[in-house]
C-alpha cells in the first residue's frame, strides 16, 4: 500500500497556489486540478507496475457484484441499435453468471479474468460502473441490537463501520434516483492503454478521465459490478474539506430510503475468518472514527497582509509549504 501526500505528485511551483485560493470558484477549481494530477499521475505509476484492470474509487466507495434483482432499474424504451440489443442480451447472461458476493470465494479481479475474452472486458480499455449512493437512516434500534449481538465474539464496534450500520439507498430506478446516484466510477485496463496517447493526456474527471471512457452515466442494468458509495454519518462527511458539502445537502441525502440493499454486509465475517479476530480488530481499530484534532493547518495564519482569509490546507503540505517559504516563493 502506498499514500500519498499532494508532495508525491504536484510540482513545488503549484504548491503556492493551493494557500492563495480565496474564493470558493478558485478552491473548487483546485480540488479539480489536484484531482486530475493525481488520477494521471497513479495511473502512469500502476501501468509501469504492471497492472491491468484498475478502479479509481474514495474511500467511501465500494466495489461489488452487481447481479440480477427485483429492483432494477426501467428498462431503456428505445436501443441504439442491433448491436445495443446484442451487447445487452450478452450482458444479462454475463449477470447471471456472477457469484455469490462473498459466500463463493470469488472476487471481483477472479471474476474478471474468468470473463476477460466476453463482453464487455474484450471489448473495452474502459468501463464505467454505476455508483449506489447509501443515506445515513440507521436501522431500528432492535436492528443495531441485533446486529450487535451477531458480530459480539469479533471485538469490533460495528456500528462505527457505514458497511454494516447502514443498508437504505438513493434506489435504482432511474427516474428517482439519478440525481442521486448521478455520476458512475472507471475500471481501466492499463495493460491496453498507450502510455502517450492515453495516459499523458490531461485526466478530465474522476467519472470519465479519458475518451475511452466514454459518458459519466452508467447503467444498473447494463453493468455487471457496482460502486456503494457511503454517504456516512454527519462527523465523517464534514470532516472531509470540500467547497461543495454543505449540511443542506447532507440532510437531503441522509433522509434517502428508496431502496434496501445488504449485499456486502456479510464481508466482515468473511474478513475475520480470513485474518483473525486480533488482526482484524487492529486494522478496524479507527475505521469510520473522525479524528478529534483538526486534520488541517494553516498555510501561515488566519489572515494574510491584505486582511484576507487564508485557506484550511491538508496537514500533510505543512512541509512543502514551509519550504517554499523559506524559499520566498509563497505570496505574503
Amino acid at each position: 500500500i502506498d499514500i500519498w501526500t499532494d508532495a508525491n505528485y504536484i510540482h513545488e511551483r503549484q504548491m503556492h497556489k493551493v494557500c492563495n485560493q480565496y474564493h470558493d470558484l478558485n478552491m473548487l477549481k483546485n480540488h479539480r486540478r489536484r484531482q486530475s494530477v493525481f488520477m494521471k499521475r497513479c495511473a502512469i505509476l500502476m501501468k509501469q507496475r504492471g497492472m491491468d484492470w484498475t478502479i479509481m474509487t474514495d474511500s467511501d466507495e465500494f466495489l461489488t457484484f452487481n447481479p440480477i434483482a427485483n429492483d432494477e432499474e426501467t428498462p431503456v424504451t428505445k436501443f441504439k441499435s442491433s448491436a445495443h440489443v446484442a451487447w445487452r442480451d450478452s450482458l444479462a447472461l454475463a449477470r447471471e453468471r456472477l457469484p455469490p458476493a462473498l459466500d463463493s470465494g470469488v472476487t471481483v479481479y477472479d471474476f474478471l479474468m474468468q470473463e476477460k475474452d466476453q463482453v464487455p472486458w474484450k471489448e473495452k480499455k474502459c468501463v464505467l460502473l454505476p455508483r449506489l449512493l447509501f443515506s445515513s437512516v440507521d436501522s431500528t434500534k432492535q436492528g443495531q441490537r441485533a446486529l450487535q449481538e451477531a458480530t459480539e465474539e469479533y471485538g469490533i464496534d460495528v456500528l462505527s463501520l457505514n458497511t454494516q450500520r447502514f443498508f437504505r439507498t438513493a434506489g435504482k430506478a432511474k427516474k428517482r434516483s439519478s440525481h442521486y446516484n448521478r455520476l458512475g466510477k472507471p475500471i481501466l485496463d492499463l495493460s491496453r492503454l498507450d502510455m502517450k496517447s492515453d495516459l499523458q493526456r490531461k485526466f478530465s474527471n474522476p467519472h470519465n478521465p479519458i475518451p475511452a471512457c466514454g459518458a459519466t452515466n452508467a447503467r444498473f442494468d447494463e453493468s455487471l459490478f457496482r460502486v456503494h458509495h457511503y454517504l456516512g454519518t454527519m462527523d465523517q462527511y464534514g470532516a472531509r474539506r470540500d467547497v461543495r458539502r454543505s449540511d443542506e445537502v447532507y440532510v437531503k441525502k441522509a433522509k434517502l430510503k428508496k431502496g434496501v440493499n445488504f449485499d456486502i454486509q456479510p464481508w466482515l465475517k468473511v474478513f475475520v475468518e480470513k485474518v483473525g479476530k486480533e488482526r482484524a480488530q487492529y486494522l478496524l481499530k479507527d475505521a469510520g472514527k473522525v479524528l478529534d484534532e483538526d486534520p488541517h493547518d494553516l498555510c501561515g495564519g488566519t489572515m494574510d497582509g491584505e486582511g484576507k482569509p487564508v485557506p484550511w490546507v491538508p496537514h500533510y503540505l505543512s512541509t512543502a509549504l514551509e519550504k517554499l517559504k523559506k524559499q520566498g516563493r509563497l505570496a505574503k
